[in-house]
Formats: C-alpha cells, structure tokens, sequence
C-alpha cells in the first residue's frame, strides 16, 4: 500500500477517535425473580412501561378478556385498574405521569379516540375529549409541573401543540406554531418551576424551548437559519439540564463548500491535516468551555474541520488508489469505521476518571497529537 493511501487511512482513523460511548457500569450479583404469572404456560402477557403509584407497581398488559390494560400488581397477584375499552379490545393505554395523587395516561375507550384519562386508584375516568369525538388528540409528552400536568396534543384549530390540565380540563399553553402544522412539542422535562421541551417552528426549525405556564419561549437557537438542532434526552442533574443537540450545520456547509473550492489545488495532505488540527482544538475548546456561546461557536465549527477533513480524505483516497486496488482499499477504510465503538470505550473510560469535559477536552488533545505524529512522520506534506 503506497505512503498516501496509508495517510489517507491513518486520517481516516484519527476522524473516528471521539465517538461518543458509554460504559457499562459494574455492581454486585442481582437476583432475579418472577413477581407474577399472569397468564400461566408459555404465551405471557407482554408486560411493559412498569412505574410505580402511591406505593404499588403498575404496568400495561395484553390479557385475552381485556385487550392490552393498565393493571397493578398486589402481592404476587395482577388487578386491573380499569377495562377502559369493554372487554377483550384493547385501550393502547399510553405513557403515565404522577401529578399529586392522580396518574394521568392516554388511552382510547373505542368511542372518543385516543385521549387523556385520569385515575386516583379506585375511580378511572376521561379527563376531556379535547379532540370531539372519534378522532384522538393523541397525548404525549408529560411532564407534571407545580399543580399542572402538561402534555403535547392534536386539535385541528392548533396542530400538535403545548397544553396542560389541572385533572378538571384541558388548556393550550401556547400555539407555539401559528395555524394548523402545530409545533410538535416533545421530550418534555421539569426544571425547577418550568418545563423543558422541544418544538418545531418554520422559522427556528426544531430547537430547545421552555414554559412556566405563561410564557413560553425558545431558549436558543442551536442551529440558526431553521436548521434545527433537534435538542433531545433533555436530562436534570444538579441544577443543570442536559441534552443532545445537533449544531454542526453551518460548520459542515461552510467545510464542505471550502473543500470545493480548494479542489485540484496542491498540498492536500496539508488541507486534510489543517481540518484535523481545526476539529481537534474546536473539540478541546468546546470540552473546557463553560459558557454559552464559545460552546455553541466551538461545536457549530467542528463540523468545519470533520467536513474538511473527512472530504479531502475521501477525495485523495479516490484519486491516489490504483484501480487494481480500489476495492480492496475501499474495504479497509470502511473497516475502519467499524472501530468506533472502541473511541466510545475510550471516552467513557476518560469520563468515569476525569469527569465528562475533561474527557472530551483530552480526546481533542489525543486526536491533535495523532496530526503532530501525521505532520512529522508521515510523507502527508507531499501529498497533492
């Protein structure tokens, strides 16, 4: 294999060092052991969405006599809450939310659709028919706040947008998205005395968004110019909230453009190197930054340098391969893709010992080493 097509490999490699892993976490032997044979032989009743309700473990299970229902588990015996659709039809009973001594939950009795329904243990009833008649407002995205639970739901005046109930009725919170598309809103979470979620909107795309129940706003734009960011796993850990997000977009136009422009130029190992270098010190940045912005600026340009690198790359293996060998090498470059669950292992290993920015700060660190170990002792400055 020539100098240039190892180069191209060994970059190649170097792109895929910082994908992102978890650990297994280690503990002690557990024991496990069946809580109830609901329904006796082999066929099961398909439990699942198992929570816990003033004390008792409650779930969804597909009995022939009720269609799939929401049953409790008393002892080593299955109560069911309620057969919300008579008899052996199914209610497709939905996700479950805790608001004071009320579970909330969606689920269809046959006559009003798929709508939101309420029960306190013992009495089980509809909460409202927010979408008249048959159809469903298909609730979702709970998320029980002070003395309100809110959800996403369907109406044909809003679309799917932000509501919330206080067990009595159901209100919107705000037509986040004007008109009938409806803004979507998902994923939703509690912080403090406001909700998290995300919504959709023609202007910001899909982005990060927050309510107190009167008003309703975008925290950020993540990604601007509509193309969204699609936050998601909004998580709440020591005041913080955290969340995935995509803000690379702009970066990866502005790369990809660049590369068109420098395309049949001379030295492009060195524009492959550059990218690397620029993507491993914007990683750095973005790891050690605890402000808003520099961390937006960092990761939005990573996108720069990966969408530089990765295309030139791409571009030098196609023209420095010989035809005899092209598949073959082909074959070992996306080979190397394949071992990006070890930079996972990698950078879950960093996190568990230094903590989460330190980790990703030292794999920008490592993969900038591996450039200064291209730039010295690879035939990379010659390549054109």
């Amino acid at each position: 294999m020539t100098g240039p097509v190892r180069f191209c490999l060994s970059a190649a490699l170097a792109l895929i060092m910082l994908a992102c892993g978890v650990t297994a976490a280690s503990g002690a032997a557990l024991e496990a052991r069946l809580a109830v044979d609901g329904v006796p032989g082999p066929s099961g009743f398909a439990p699942s969405g198992l929570g816990e309700f003033q004390g008792q473990l409650y779930f969804e299970a597909e009995i022939a006599s009720t269609g799939r229902e929401i049953y409790r588990l008393e002892g080593r015996r299955m109560v069911l809450l309620s057969d919300i659709w008579p008899g052996p039809e199914t209610s497709n009973p939905g996700p479950r939310e805790v608001l004071g001594n009320l579970l909330f939950f969606r689920a269809d009795d046959g006559v009003n659709g798929s709508e939101l329904w309420k029960s306190d243990g013992t009495t089980t009833s509809m909460v409202s028919d927010l979408n008249p008649g048959p159809d469903s407002s298909n609730p979702t995205a709970f998320a029980a706040m002070g003395s309100h639970l809110y959800l996403s739901a369907y109406t044909p005046a809003t679309g799917t947008e932000l509501f919330r109930t206080d067990g009595n009725s159901i209100e919107l919170v705000k037509d986040i998205n004007p008109g009938t598309d409806g803004s979507n809103p998902g994923d939703s979470t509690t912080l403090g005395n406001r909700i998290i979620f995300r919504a959709s909107t023609a202007a910001l795309g899909t982005e990060p968004w927050t309510s107190d129940g009167t008003t309703t706003a975008n925290i950020a734009n993540l990604n601007a110019g509509g193309n969204s960011s699609f936050p998601s796993d909004f998580t709440e850990m020591g005041g913080w909230l955290y969340f995935g997000a995509t803000a690379t977009g702009i970066g990866s136009l502005a790369g990809t453009l660049l590369v068109t422009r420098l395309n049949g130029r001379r030295n492009r190992g060195r524009i492959v190197l550059m990218g690397l270098s620029s993507f491993a010190v914007l990683i750095v940045i973005y790891g050690l930054s605890s402000t808003l912005w520099l961390s937006i600026l960092a990761i939005s340009m990573v996108g720069f340098g990966y969408a530089v690198a990765s295309t030139m790359n791409d571009t030098l293996i196609q023209l420095k391969v010989d035809d005899r060998y092209r598949g073959r090498v082909m074959a070992a470059y996306s080979t190397i893709w394949g071992f990006s669950p070890a930079g996972g292992l990698l950078a879950g290993l960093m996190a568990n010992y230094v903590g989460l920015q330190w980790a990703v700060a030292l794999n920008g660190f490592i993969v900038l080493a591996y450039v200064v170990f291209l730039w010295f002792c690879t035939p990379m400055q010659r390549i054109d």
